[in-house]
Order: structure tokens, then C-alpha cells, then sequence
């Protein structure tokens, strides 16, 4: 250290090694030396600062009383809050939790739900003791606990995406101390350390997590040195074996992954002439330790045990293109069409439960459904949206087939893993769903499931071609034409003719601006609307509302399913009471003459100019819904 640099001692606790690490980069970057102070706690932090026995303390949240002998930075950052619990419980299932003396999160907690028993500890150990006497449900607690709680083999639970949080500051008690608490803070709001931060606090999260499983694996009670043999279908997104022989798709490389973080040695294979049914019959008896995919489904948990869902499917319908545009809103109105299913499939199973008396085509591939379908054997085909994605994304040409939008997605339910129904199967099903959960799941989809790529179609037919290039110039144009047409409808929804989700995920795909306001707000008891008066009623009432939106709001807005909108703009945030009532209450006259009011529940989220992804922005704004409905 420099002779000229100065020396200011922090508190932290001893846990939040993360805070220790950037106050080191800091002191490098900044020419200061900060001697790390480790208390046991928030209210030692705060009573040692208020003493002047420190200079600083970090991660204070700032309330009116601190601030009357405190000195408060501006907010650096918003801390990861976790309820920790014995099982998988939420937040809104718990009626007591235990708080961390001295903090706010006793006053923060009752705000949210005011019914709740809420006690305060001293000791991480003293609330780990009031979890495991039942004397509380769940605990509230930082990062810093992380650690504490996972190797004990207690459950965590993010908190920070489910309501806003408050953020946390450095405070100091020492007047002449502001000129370095304003640097301090100027250097960290810079985007990289921001982004620095970030990073070490999910990697460290990451690497608590990883080592608590992997200590659960050790002392379970089968034998872990073993060999497991996992059977995937051999389908091209789930698995499939590659030029190099390994199983490759979003089911093995789930749980390649898993068992790596586990430590376990799995052997993952598949069987191209092996059916589905098979493979689970065989898994039923014994034969294989592990099997994916498998849809989970109720029922299927009284035969095996399931781990969490690791992917969504979703079941759609699709014809011609032009066939019956907007005359059926759900699959239950094909009575009287030929429709086509794959046999033993989920598609077959869904449309027998939707359709009872109805006899169906049925196909052993989904490229013979889509075979029929072009020769007009069939009007309809039931398969899954991957299906659909990759039929279309393998074929040189455009095909003359469509979604039917008007009825979307008539089923969807999660991908995950079995196990044999035994004691081992048990213990696996529960560690394997824990390895999902650090699994980073988008990228392994993104990279076998993605949309139709139409640009690369019209590419392929470019090089394929052979007739003259005048010809070839109009085709070109004309499919230009045609793809911009579809692109414009696979971004609009065809009821309101507002834009759709796609359509908000490919603008507002890296968060929203500085300023900018996300509403997000549904129909009160659309359900009664749609089941008394009927879905003809109900989606006039939806295109009322879109109406409104399009009278009153000037800036973007999204209609993403059912009866949820999304509204993004500048707007004041005393503004925006008004702007909704102006939007969705009004009177409904249908038809018959029919007169019911329509109102709506509302949440939003003003960007501060935060790194928060567009989901995390929706979650909040939902959060604050979710608090209006329950008023």
C-alpha cells in the first residue's frame, strides 16, 4: 500500500463475500485501502457505524429514522432476498417467518401480507432452530445465508422477482467521510462494475448451490459410485446420437448437465428402434434406472417419480393456409373436420378427452400427418408447437400450412424426467430436479428449439433454382412480399390486432429504457364473462379494450394472451390511474342488450434506468397486480 493512501475500515458480515471482493477491486481502482471490519450481523453493522467505531457499513436500506444519524449513499445495488424453508413452499403458502434483527424486512414482509407472524433473530443458527421446532415456516434472509442454509440442506427460494425489494446502501456516521462515500458510489454505479456485481453475486449463488447438491448426493443412501443408465427417445430435439456418438437434445443434455453438477456417472443412451411406450414399460420393470422425456401429466406420479419440469410443451393445431379462417375458437368445435393425431401421443390422448365420440386419422410419424394434411386427406393435424417448428424449419420450401391462431395453444404441460418408483428413485427424482433448477435452461433450448427462420427458406430456394432470372427476380420479390405479410401476422394478434408477444420480447428483448413505464393489467372475472354470456361476448369486450388502448395510449402496447395486456411508454406516474380507468372501465352493452360493468386490475413498473431484463420488469409489475386484486 501507497504511503499517501488512506485507510477507512467497513463492516460487513462475515458471509457476503461477494461485498469483500468488490470492496477489493474497489480499493485497487479508487487508491484507498479499506480494512474489512467482519460483524455478526445488519444490527451490529449499524450499531458499530452509529458508534463511530467504522467508517462505513454496506447494505443498509434507508429508512427516515436511520437517515436522522446516518449518512446514506445512493442506493448501489438491490440485495438477493431469500425465503429459505424446510420443503418447496412459496412465499404467499407461509403464515410465520423469522427476520434478522435490526433489518427491515420485518416491516417490509407485513406490508406485503399483513397476517403474518413475523419474529426476529439474533443468529442465522438461532432462525435455523425456530425453522426445524416448526415454531416458523420460512425464514427471510440475504446471500450472506445462502451458504449457511443450502449445506444444511435447506430449500431457497428467490424473492427478488416476485416483488419489488428495497435497495440497500453504504452509510457512514462521519460527516467527513461524504466525499469518499460519494466516490465510492460513483464507481461502483459504473455499468461494468454494475455488471461486475451481478456476475459474482449469481456465480457465487451458483457455486453455494452446486456445492450444497453435490453434499446432498454424498449422503443419500444409494450407491453413487455406480453407473445410471438413462434412456432418452431418440427424437432429433430430445435426443439424438451425433457423428461422435454422444446423445445430444434438450432431454440429454439436461441431464449430461445434471449429473455433472451431481457428480453422478450416467450413462445416456437411445434406441432408434425403440418406441416411447417401450422404453417407459421398461423403466416401469426395472430394466433402466432413468428415463426422458416424459410429459407430466396427472396420473403418471402414482407409476413413477417425476422430477420438476426442465421444459414447457405446448399443443397447437394446424391446416392449409386460407382453410376456415376465424370460424372455430377451440378444438372442441372440430366435430365435424378430419383431423389427424399421432398414435399413443399426447396429441391423441388431449383430443380424445376434448372430442370423446370423434374418430380420428391416425399417423405413426408427424410427417405423415403433415403428408395428409398437404394431400387434403386431413383438414386439421394436432402435434406440439417443437413438432410444428421443426417440420417447417427442415423443409426447402414454404409450406402452404398455418397455425390456427384463432384457436392457439389447446394444451400445454411440462417435459421432465422419470425414475423407477422405489426409495433410490425417490432421492433422485428430488436431486435431479434440485440440478434443474441451476440449470441454464434457455440456452439449451435455444439451441435445438427456435422458430422458423422463413429468410433462410426463401436463401435455400434462391440456390436451388433453375428458371431464368427474370422469373427468379419476381418469385423473389413476390416472397419478400409474402414473408413480410406473415411476419407482420406472426407479431400481430388476430383478434385485437394489437401486437402480440413475440412481438414485445423482440422490441423490449434487453429490458426497457430509462423512464419508461411497463403497465401490466387483465379483465376482473373475465372468466364469468366468457362462461355467462359467451367468448363471442367476451372478445368484444377484449376489442373494446383495444380500442380504448389505441384512443388514449400513443405508445406500444401488447395483448399477450387471454385477457392480459401490456402497455410501455413515458408516462407520469400520477398519470396512470387515470389512463387506466380511461382504458378499462366501462359499460358493456352486448347483442341481446346484455349490460355488465368491465373493470380492470393493474401493476407497473417504472425503469430507473436499472439492468433489469424484460421478465424481471413484467414480474414486478405483476407483483404489484397481483397486491391491487387481493385489496
Amino acid at each position: 500500500m501507497a504511503a499517501n493512501q488512506q485507510t477507512f475500515s467497513v463492516g460487513i458480515i462475515a458471509e457476503e463475500a461477494v461485498t469483500a471482493a468488490i470492496l477489493k477491486k474497489a480499493a485497487q481502482d479508487l487508491s484507498v485501502n479499506f480494512e474489512l471490519v467482519y460483524l455478526s450481523g445488519h444490527a451490529e453493522k449499524l450499531e458499530a457505524t452509529l458508534a463511530r467505531d467504522i467508517d462505513f457499513a454496506t447494505g443498509i436500506t434507508y429508512t427516515e429514522e436511520r437517515a436522522k444519524k446516518l449518512i446514506f449513499s445512493a442506493s448501489t445495488n438491490v440485495e438477493y432476498t431469500y425465503l429459505f424453508t424446510l420443503g418447496k413452499g412459496n412465499f404467499k403458502d407461509v403464515s410465520s417467518i423469522a427476520v434478522p434483527y435490526g433489518t427491515i424486512f420485518a416491516k417490509l414482509m407485513l406490508d406485503i401480507n399483513p397476517k403474518l407472524e413475523v419474529i426476529e433473530y439474533q443468529t442465522i443458527s438461532e432462525a435455523k432452530e425456530l425453522l426445524e421446532s416448526s415454531k416458523v415456516e420460512g425464514i427471510v434472509d440475504t446471500a450472506a445465508q445462502l451458504r449457511f442454509m443450502a449445506l444444511a440442506g435447506i430449500h431457497s427460494q428467490l424473492l427478488n422477482y416476485q416483488f419489488p425489494l428495497k435497495p440497500v446502501s453504504i452509510v457512514t456516521a462521519k460527516p467527513e467521510n461524504t466525499k469518499v462515500l460519494k466516490e465510492i458510489v460513483e464507481y461502483l454505479h459504473q455499468p461494468e462494475m454494475q455488471m461486475l456485481m451481478r456476475a459474482k453475486a449469481e456465480t457465487y449463488q451458483f457455486d453455494v448451490q452446486r456445492q450444497a447438491l453435490r453434499k446432498r448426493v454424498l449422503l443419500s443412501e444409494f450407491d453413487v459410485s455406480r453407473p445410471f443408465t438413462i434412456s432418452v427417445e431418440d427424437y432429433r430435439r430430445y435426443g439424438v446420437q451425433n457423428d461422435n456418438g454422444k446423445v445430444i437434445g434438450i432431454a440429454a443434455d439436461v441431464i449430461h448437465e445434471a449429473c455433472q453438477l451431481m457428480r453422478l456417472e450416467c450413462i445416456v443412451e437411445t434406441a432408434p428402434e425403440t418406441d416411447w411406450q417401450s422404453m417407459y414399460e421398461g423403466l416401469l420393470g426395472g430394466e433402466i434406472d432413468i428415463l426422458s422425456p416424459i410429459a407430466l401429466v396427472k396420473g403418471r406420479e402414482q407409476h413413477v417419480y417425476l422430477s420438476e419440469s426442465f421444459y414447457n410443451n405446448e399443443l397447437i393445431v394446424v391446416k392449409r393456409n386460407g382453410y376456415k379462417e376465424g370460424v372455430y375458437r377451440s378444438v372442441s368445435e372440430l366435430i365435424s373436420e378430419r383431423v389427424g393425431v399421432i398414435r399413443g401421443g399426447m396429441s391423441e390422448s388431449i383430443m380424445s378427452r376434448r372430442l370423446p365420440h370423434k374418430s380420428f386419422s391416425i399417423f405413426t410419424t408427424a410427417k405423415d400427418q403433415l403428408k395428409a394434411l398437404m394431400t387434403n386427406e386431413v383438414d386439421y393435424i394436432a402435434m406440439s408447437r417443437l413438432t410444428y417448428n421443426e417440420l417447417v424449419r427442415d423443409t426447402l420450401t414454404i409450406l402452404p400450412i398455418i397455425e390456427d391462431d384463432m384457436i392457439g395453444t389447446f394444451f400445454n404441460y411440462g417435459i421432465g424426467i422419470a425414475f423407477q418408483k422405489n426409495d433410490e428413485g425417490k432421492k433422485l427424482s428430488e436431486l435431479f430436479s434440485d440440478a434443474i433448477r441451476l440449470i441454464d435452461m434457455n440456452a439449451i433450448i435455444k439451441k435445438y428449439d427456435y422458430q422458423p427462420d422463413w429468410q433462410t427458406t426463401l436463401f435455400s430456394q434462391k440456390r436451388f433454382t433453375k428458371q431464368s432470372q427474370q422469373l427468379f427476380l419476381a418469385i423473389i420479390i413476390a416472397l419478400i412480399v409474402l414473408s413480410y405479410i406473415w411476419h407482420k401476422q406472426s407479431i400481430t394478434d388476430s383478434l385485437t390486432k394489437l401486437e402480440n408477444r413475440l412481438a414485445l420480447y423482440k422490441k423490449y428483448k434487453d429490458g426497457l429504457y430509462s423512464n419508461q413505464v411497463l403497465v401490466y393489467f387483465d379483465v376482473n372475472k373475465f372468466k364469468n364473462v366468457n362462461d355467462t354470456y359467451g367468448h363471442a361476448v367476451g372478445d368484444e369486450v377484449l376489442k373494446r379494450i383495444a380500442e380504448n388502448i389505441r384512443r388514449h395510449w400513443n405508445c406500444d402496447s401488447y395483448r399477450i394472451g387471454g385477457d392480459e395486456f401490456i402497455l410501455i411508454g413515458k408516462i407520469r406516474k400520477q398519470d396512470i390511474e387515470g389512463m387506466m380507468l380511461s382504458i378499462g372501465s366501462f359499460k358493456f352493452i352486448d347483442h341481446l342488450n346484455n349490460k355488465f360493468n368491465v373493470s380492470i386490475s393493474y401493476g407497473y413498473y417504472l425503469s430507473d434506468g436499472s439492468v433489469l431484463s424484460l421478465d424481471d420488469c413484467i414480474h414486478l409489475a405483476d407483483t404489484q397486480m397481483y397486491k391491487a386484486k387481493m385489496a
